[in-house]
């Protein structure tokens, strides 16, 4: 059997697990405007109490209560974007950023995060998600590039990327490594780099001058 219970827009329920509520071991929260979202107060993040479009499935564990946000895949790469850039950055890069978003998130589809019944979570251990709200920005990017993957012979790609760099990456296969004595034949991501560059960047003012040009 399945309960049901209804609250008004706006009202605080609290969710405990010896509560009737659990009595199946999960509950599934659902807005009825699929356009409103859901807030959990008792998470915090850089944007303060985040909220949720989709569902939320809260699942009893011998650790706690498991929250999950069960989310189209357009409004979840639109929370990742400004969560993973800044949005002041411009709409090209956020839309750059759109469409690895989602082949990230494609990817993971067809696999389960850890032990968890989710495919990615809200960390880098995936990509960061809803830690700044989605904004009109990144809603922008998300539309334009709407169902854009990266794609090569073999699928989708491991569309990787990383917050910081100074303008000089190491090669591809330098990085990615499978473990064997030859290496990957190709990448699974590229890297900006100029192999013309030769500095001593040991040297505080030459290091100076080249994340500065």
């Amino acid at each position: 059997g399945q309960d049901i219970w209804a609250y008004d827009a706006g009202e605080y329920v609290d969710f405990d697990m010896e509560t009737q509520m659990f009595s199946h071991n999960i509950v599934v929260i659902r807005t009825e405007n699929p356009d409103e979202k859901i807030k959990i107060t008792s998470l915090e993040r850089a944007c303060g109490n985040p909220s949720y479009a989709g569902k939320i499935h809260l699942q009893k564990t011998d650790k706690g209560i498991l929250i999950i946000n069960e989310v189209d895949i357009e409004a979840y790469v639109a929370g990742v974007i400004p969560s993973e850039m800044p949005v002041g950055w411009g709409i090209e890069a956020l839309k750059s950023q759109a469409v690895c978003a989602r082949t990230f998130a494609k990817r993971s589809l067809s696999s389960q995060f850890m032990e968890y019944p989710a495919n990615v979570d809200d960390t880098v251990a995936s990509q960061v998600y809803n830690n700044q709200l989605a904004c009109s920005e990144s809603i922008r990017a998300t539309k334009e590039t709407e169902g854009l993957v990266l794609k090569n012979k073999n699928g989708l790609v491991q569309t990787y990327y990383f917050s910081t760099s100074c303008g000089h990456t190491s090669a591809p296969e330098d990085v990615w490594y499978n473990g064997e004595d030859n290496k990957e034949e190709t990448s699974v991501m590229k890297f900006i780099s100029d192999e013309s560059v030769s500095m001593d960047l040991s040297q505080e003012d030459i290091f100076r001058a080249f994340i500065d040009r």
